[in-house]
């Protein structure tokens, strides 16, 4: 059973991998990539959280830095545990042989690919910042799902490992929301 999950994991990453091929998606799903690191995806989350609220800005901060964080800590434990290799270095064997073809932006990953922790992070941040201010809520989900599409476009993430970050994402930000809304007046 796991074995034709991951078969069909592979499959529709090649799909999506291969389908979406364009110059303008490596401008477009590239930069979102890039936009997904933590040094880039916070700032701008921080300044959203300024603009919309600025009289409860360092408690939802400290919110959207808790849940994104301990997200981050749970994507990394999980691919210590897991191992599952990127795509470059699980189908290396069918590259070379010239069977598969991976459309590959910027560095080759070779380390742990499950689960996707950009995709956790830029779910992650969308979750707080719902929680928070709702109104731009379907942009939010959007740009999250783009950017966890954008993993899979730049051949380093598996659909699952994208599906599960997101997951993840949800699930922390979610918590660590509820329990400051609790806990913090």
């Amino acid at each position: 059973m796991l074995e034709k999950i991951l078969k069909f994991d592979r499959d529709l990453f090649l799909i999506l991998n291969n389908s979406l091929e364009s110059g303008f998606n490596d401008l477009f799903l590239g930069g979102l990539t890039l936009a997904g690191y933590l040094h880039v995806i916070l700032p701008v989350a921080l300044f959203y959280l300024y603009v919309i609220d600025k009289k409860n800005f360092r408690r939802n901060s400290i919110i959207l830095l808790v849940a994104v964080l301990l997200g981050g800590l749970v994507v990394q434990i999980l691919k210590q545990i897991v191992a599952r290799p990127r795509p470059l270095k699980e189908m290396e064997p069918l590259i070379l042989s010239g069977k598969v073809r991976i459309h590959n932006l910027f560095y080759a990953y070779r380390e742990s690919s499950f689960p996707s922790g950009h995709t956790q992070s830029a779910f992650g941040a969308a979750t707080v910042l719902i929680c928070i201010y709702r109104k731009h809520a379907l942009y939010l989900i959007l740009i999250a799902f783009l950017m966890g599409l954008s993993r899979i476009y730049v051949g380093v993430h598996f659909p699952l490992d994208v599906i599960f970050g997101a997951m993840l994402g949800v699930i922390a930000s979610f918590a660590v929301f509820k329990l400051a809304a609790r806990y913090l007046k």
